[in-house]
């Protein structure tokens, strides 16, 4: 009544008695926890996508096959009501920077300008500074993320609830448009160790969109080619079942009319079966 009314929110902190027990908690997870026998353990966080899989993992044991597809079914319909009403949308807004992040790319740059040095003055090979470059840049990228995904803990928006949820989309991805883009490999699967050290939303540099392009041709090529093996594969499988037959056990009687006809059939074509005992 008091939602209907206005008064409280789904996320509004409330003090209710559930199954004969006080508890402080939210309306939208009473909803949720309505779905479950009144047995099962009560559920007083927010449900991720991991956190989902474990609790209906916690269901099938206790409850068996059938009844967890009718609590699946429940949690379906409840899931597409409230992401209906919720019109969650996605703007550029919803894009905010990663704070530090300049400071960071920095870090990063003193590394790679003190390992290029080691070079020139012959402390290290060749290969070692690649492979010490390239090892940077990877933590960097890593270490953004990271950022980022602290950032995002305490936030309320729609991009926020989406990525933290694992409903869509990934913090990585959300990096590589506020933070960077990171390391790429060439069409040979070799790491460039130039990175892109801007973001979409920052805008890359004729260089670093150059660089991009590498990854995303080799992207391309593996979809391709990957799609012309599994087209091939799925041919050969059908060319395969083309020489199968299939006998039902009760048929497997040669007084059945039906398996007379298949076996006229099949010694048409140069396929004998032996007599079962």
């Amino acid at each position: 009544m008091a939602f209907d009314a206005g008064v409280i929110k789904l996320q509004s902190r409330l003090l209710v008695s559930f199954r004969g027990e006080m508890r402080v908690t939210t309306l939208g997870r009473l909803y949720f926890n309505e779905i479950f026998p009144d047995d099962f353990v009560f559920q007083d966080e927010a449900m991720t996508k991991k956190r989902l899989q474990k609790v209906m993992a916690a269901v099938y044991q206790q409850y068996g096959q059938e009844k967890t597809a009718e609590i699946a079914d429940n949690l379906k319909d409840l899931g597409f009501r409230y992401a209906t009403l919720s019109g969650l949308s996605m703007g550029m807004g919803d894009f905010e920077p990663i704070k530090g992040l300049e400071g960071v790319l920095k870090e990063g740059e003193t590394r790679s300008a003190g390992i290029a040095d080691q070079f020139e003055q012959g402390f290290i090979t060749d290969d070692e500074r690649h492979r010490l470059t390239v090892e940077n840049w990877t933590k960097i990228d890593t270490r953004v993320q990271n950022m980022l995904s602290e950032q995002m803990k305490d936030q309320d928006g729609s991009m926020a609830i989406a990525i933290t949820s694992g409903a869509r989309g990934n913090v990585s991805q959300m990096k590589m448009s506020v933070g960077m883009l990171g390391v790429f490999q060439d069409a040979a699967g070799n790491v460039i160790e130039l990175p892109v050290k801007a973001g979409y939303m920052q805008g890359l540099t004729p260089l670093e969109y150059f660089t991009g392009t590498r990854g995303t041709r080799k992207a391309v090529i593996d979809i391709a080619l990957k799609t012309a093996d599994a087209g091939y594969l799925t041919r050969r499988l059908v060319d395969v079942s083309q020489d199968v037959f299939t006998i039902d056990d009760d048929a497997d009687d040669a007084t059945d009319p039906g398996f007379a006809l298949l076996r006229s059939d099949a010694a048409a074509i140069g396929v004998s079966y032996a007599s079962r005992g």
